[in-house]
């Protein structure tokens, strides 16, 4: 085999892998590399100064056809011997790939997904997380974990169950917030969320910025993905603790009126007290809302409309 035919069979190997193969042939690369330089074995395939290097050019890069045409420009006219070299480093490592057959472009797309994988990737091996989380693309961030780390790579169980698990959140809550599906809604939750950090921080670990208003959406029923799964009893609270702060700002901006005054007897103000509290409302609210409750029971509208419903 000439030196030529050598080196263009390793460029076509390179040129006919799929552009998300790009993450694990980087890491390929970069561990001989580094062997080569130190003449030491690197016997961990998570050795600190391999990943600072994995991450440092996987930081750097616009996208993966990016890093896939650097790739082949660095591999481009090696000796004849460095090309068989390589060959058998990306074959060997690519055979070891069982989760390569999958399709991965569900992840890319579908950021809910996205998020809730590395979610439940991080909460399962907080070690992946701390080793991983500094790579700031997170889809790229995605591959180089089920890539790197065997337990990923080497079955399909892993994903499986992270697909499972996603699925069934899905089927039980499609939406979060089915009532207050607007964009509108999913930017003033976000402010919100943003604003009561204590209550929100351990489920807010989305990692991206909603631009579009779609975004917003995938924001907050992300952040509530997490939560639903972890821990019900905050999901509850904090789902309630949203839709009132969303129920009392649209309250008070479709409010129209003037003030007005009642005379009530001691023991009605005191029940009055008692309800609002019961119900997390002001006074007015509450009365608001009892008016209100007693028309519909009635079927009683104004211009053929209720307030609110209850």
């Amino acid at each position: 085999m000439s030196y030529t035919s050598c080196n263009d069979d390793l460029i076509k190997l390179v040129k006919e892998l799929k552009v998300e193969d790009t993450v694990w042939l980087l890491h390929v690369i970069n561990k001989d590399a580094i062997e080569f330089e130190s003449r030491i074995d690197i016997e961990d395939e998570h050795d600190p100064q391999l990943m600072d290097k994995d991450i440092d050019k996987l930081n750097s890069i616009k996208d993966l056809n990016e890093l896939k045409s650097h790739l082949i420009y660095e591999l481009k006219d090696k000796t004849e011997t460095t090309s068989e070299i390589f060959m058998d480093l990306i074959n060997s490592y690519k055979e070891s790939l069982m989760i390569r057959s999958r399709d991965f472009s569900k992840y890319k797309t579908d950021r809910r997904l996205l998020s809730f994988a590395l979610y439940k990737i991080s909460s399962d091996n907080r070690d992946i997380y701390r080793q991983t989380q500094s790579i700031s693309n997170t889809y790229v961030r995605f591959l180089y974990i089920i890539f790197t780390y065997n337990r990923y790579y080497r079955s399909f169980k892993e994903l499986d169950r992270i697909e499972r698990k996603y699925s069934e959140l899905i089927s039980a809550k499609t939406l979060h917030f089915k009532n207050y599906d607007h964009p509108e809604f999913y930017k003033w939750a976000k402010t919100y969320i943003d604003k009561n950090t204590s209550d929100f921080r351990q489920f807010n670990q989305i990692e991206f910025t909603p631009l579009q208003d779609v975004d917003f959406g995938v924001w907050v029923n992300s952040i509530f993905d997490i939560m639903y799964h972890a821990n019900q009893h905050a999901y509850i609270n904090l789902k309630k603790q949203l839709s009132n702060a969303w129920y009392q700002k649209s309250y008070q901006k479709n409010r129209k009126g003037r003030e007005h005054h009642y005379f009530l007897t001691d023991e009605a103000k005191k029940l009055l007290k008692i309800l609002a509290a019961k119900h997390k409302k002001t006074e007015d609210r509450m009365i608001e809302h009892l008016i209100n409750k007693c028309a519909i029971e009635e079927g009683i509208t104004i211009n053929e409309k209720f307030l609110y419903s209850v």
